[in-house]
């Protein structure tokens, strides 16, 4: 990854939407990665599913701290509603090029220009996340991300398996390899334009798991093409002990719901219906 000067002004307005849910210390992490980006046409919306740990104040306080606009959307916790939450950002969001990521996930300076620079129309871009080991996980302050430590974890070993891995997502492409590449939910970019061609995430999603296949298999068959980001758009994500959700038996419900042999491409409960039961304005360009 090459170090940006400034970016060419043709490349895409970025909004980023960030899932999140009780790591309120994660999230203060990857708000810190937003801060020393190289590519600055860009604003964070948190989409938080109803964290109780003090996520709300944290956003508030940080908003007059950090550089770029940041906005936050809460609700209540009625249990995991990540496709719910995140169509909500996707509806507040002001650019052409939405970015998704998680709370835990701490971008490389040049992840957002990568995002910016691999954007197609047409094309929706998949991308995957480098893992930090506990042992490194010392740079995962918000001192050691200021100054830029975190970004030296990509060191040539994950900088090899993420070549590798970037061919090998173009093999499946080339193959047609079912369900390959998947859609990683914490770092892909979709056109604002195509998620509401597609009505965006299928809220009947509830619970942990498939909501992104869903979203993939739909955008496909509405006509648009995978655009593949992996070495250009990288993003840490980080260890921990246990995660915020508790899972349930979610999983099997949305697997036969995202596997099920027909898709409408536009789905019946999505972005337009989100906004319609929490009183959001839709904006003109996407008015029926």
């Amino acid at each position: 990854m090459n170090p940006a000067s400034d970016p060419s002004p043709a490349l895409p307005a970025i909004t980023v939407t960030v899932c999140s849910y009780n790591r309120g210390a994660m999230l203060e992490l990857a708000l810190a990665g937003y801060d020393r980006q190289s590519y600055r046409n860009f604003e964070v919306i948190v989409c938080d599913d109803g964290s109780s740990d003090g996520t709300v104040e944290l956003v508030e306080g940080l908003k007059r701290r950090l550089s770029f606009p940041l906005r936050l959307f809460t609700w209540e916790d009625l249990g995991y509603r990540r496709a719910g939450v995140l169509n909500v950002g996707f509806v507040l969001a002001r650019n052409p090029l939405v970015v998704c990521t998680d709370e835990d996930c701490v971008p490389h300076r040049d992840f957002l220009l990568g995002h910016a620079r691999r954007a197609r129309r047409g094309r929706f871009s998949l991308a995957k996340v480098v893992k930090v080991a506990e042992r490194d996980m010392a740079a995962a302050t918000v001192e050691g991300i200021a100054a830029g430590r975190i970004d030296r974890l990509l060191t040539p070993w994950p900088r090899t398996k993420l070549f590798y891995m970037h061919l090998k997502y173009y093999q499946w492409l080339l193959c047609r390899t079912p369900l390959r590449p998947k859609m990683n939910g914490a770092n892909f970019a979709v056109w604002r334009d195509d998620l509401w061609a597609v009505n965006g995430f299928d809220n009947t999603f509830v619970g942990y798991g498939y909501e992104d296949n869903d979203l993939r298999r739909r955008l496909l068959e509405s006509g648009r093409r995978i655009q593949v980001a992996v070495r250009q758009a990288v993003t840490f994500h980080l260890w921990e002990k246990k995660k915020g959700y508790v899972v349930g038996d979610s999983g099997v419900k949305n697997k036969a719901h995202a596997e099920r042999p027909t898709t409408q491409i536009i789905c019946a409960d999505g972005l337009r219906q989100t906004a319609a039961r929490l009183n959001l304005e839709i904006p003109p360009e996407y008015r029926d």
